[in-house]
């Protein structure tokens, strides 16, 4: 019976055995799948290094090319603008023939004769450029200044024509600027044949042709001017603390506020109907609260992209009378009795002088044009800053009067531009948002429209 009893307990402590050995076989299973696991995530580990390491030496080559490229760079930059400065000396002066061998003696009679009666000192003169059987090389003269380089370059028309007809002095160019300027030439003529003709500027060239004593330039060049952005510049009011408190009551309370200011609006009536005593031009409509504060007329004849006009100079238009209505209030409440052409515009000076004092509300008249000039650039200021708007909702007729007097040239070449300076305002909601982590403020503004409206309108006048 003892050695049954024994046999089963050796048994079942032999079974215990296994079934630990079991359990301990599924743990090295389980480290095992476990330390595969970690030898491959250690292998991608050592790609993503190897990888990042390859990415790194790409980095330091791109680094260091770039690096090379920057120092090139500034080098380059170095060398022209020194180049530049160089050539400042310098002028290259065309149309000197080759057969002349004393080019030398020739170069320095010009130079002081357009020096005189101070002369200048040249040292030193060659041709430059490659000799060709049909073409002169230009020379290249240093002069002892740049102040004289630069008086020669300008003042080359004074050579009279007759003796050199094709004498030119030009700037000592670099290649590069040679280059910038072959292109913006290019530019110019592919815009040209496509016929953009808007946004002209007459410039007087430096490198002109040669022309007499008392002859103007020969040439003109033309160029656009393309306006890629405007920035708006608006001044900041900082309040004080008892005024932005009660501006943060009035934003936290969710209320609108009214903001008024003053805009600037430009209209223009192309040209005057030819041979009528009457014309009536409804300029535009907006709200009551838009009424016009100032009206400035002011005229032009044949001067729309013309390049040999100055579109800056205005014209009187032998005008006789100017008035403004709005409804039945008219500014002035007499008419002007003007005549140009016996110098009678003292009224219509007066007016303009008075502008600069009652816009900026000051004692300063600043007139920019005394009584003489402003007969050949007038603008006639119409101030109605001071007008009873009564009720804002009506509706206002404005209608501008004009009395002509028969002009040399058809009244339809005479086209009139109209300024309007208008005191507007609009309803501003802000909702307030705090950041307490930089302790600002942000603003998020709505403007609501307004729905009350009126209407413009001229009214012209040219007797036959």
């Amino acid at each position: 019976m003892m050695a049954s009893a024994g046999a089963a307990d050796l048994q079942q402590q032999m079974q215990a055995i296994m079934t630990q050995l079991t359990l301990l076989s599924q743990s090295v299973a389980d480290i095992r799948t476990l330390l595969e696991s970690q030898n491959k995530k250690i292998d991608e580990c050592v790609q993503s290094v190897s990888k990042l390491q390859d990415e790194n030496i790409d980095l330091r080559d791109k680094i260091n090319t770039v690096q090379k490229q920057l120092l090139n760079s500034n080098n380059n930059i170095y060398a022209e603008m020194r180049n530049r400065l160089d050539r400042e000396k310098n002028a290259m002066f065309f149309g000197i023939s080759e057969q002349n061998t004393e080019f030398l003696q020739v170069v320095n009679e010009i130079a002081n004769k357009i020096s005189s009666p101070k002369p200048c000192t040249i040292l030193s003169a060659e041709r430059v450029g490659k000799l060709l059987d049909n073409k002169d090389r230009p020379i290249k003269v240093q002069f002892a200044t740049i102040g004289e380089a630069q008086h020669v370059i300008r003042n080359a028309f004074k050579v009279p024509k007759g003796e050199l007809p094709n004498l030119r002095i030009k700037r000592d160019l670099t290649p590069n600027q040679q280059h910038e300027i072959k292109i913006a030439h290019e530019e110019l003529n592919r815009r040209k044949a496509l016929g953009e003709n808007n946004l002209v500027l007459s410039v007087k060239v430096v490198e002109r042709a040669n022309t007499a004593l008392q002859g103007s330039p020969q040439t003109q060049s033309i160029a656009k001017i393309t306006i890629e952005s405007i920035n708006l510049k608006v001044p900041h009011l900082t309040p004080n603390d008892d005024i932005k408190l009660q501006l943060l009551t009035r934003i936290k309370a969710d209320e609108s506020m009214m903001i008024p200011f003053r805009r600037w609006e430009l209209h223009e009536l192309p040209a005057l109907t030819q041979g009528s005593t009457i014309e009536i031009w409804s300029v535009k409509t907006c709200s009551a609260l838009d009424s016009p504060r100032y009206v400035i007329v002011f005229f032009q004849t044949k001067k729309a992209d013309n390049l040999h006009e100055d579109v800056t100079l205005f014209d009187n238009a032998n005008i006789k009378s100017i008035r403004l209505a709005l409804n039945s209030d008219y500014y002035p409440q007499e008419r002007m009795l003007l005549d140009f052409s016996k110098d009678q515009y003292a009224e219509a000076h007066f007016n303009y002088t008075e502008f600069n004092k009652s816009y900026h509300n000051c004692q300063e008249k600043r007139s920019l044009v005394n009584f003489a000039e402003f007969k050949s650039r007038p603008m006639f200021v119409i101030d109605c800053s001071r007008r009873h708007l009564g009720m804002k909702s009506s509706t206002v007729d404005m209608n501008s009067t004009f009395k002509l007097k028969l002009q040399v040239e058809p009244p339809s070449t005479t086209s009139k531009l109209n300024l309007l300076v208008q005191a507007s305002s609009s309803t501003f909601k802000f909702s307030l948002q705090v950041q307490t982590s930089s302790s600002t403020l942000k603003f998020n503004l709505q403007v609501q429209p307004l729905s009350s409206t009126y209407e413009y309108k001229l009214q012209v006048r040219n007797p036959k």
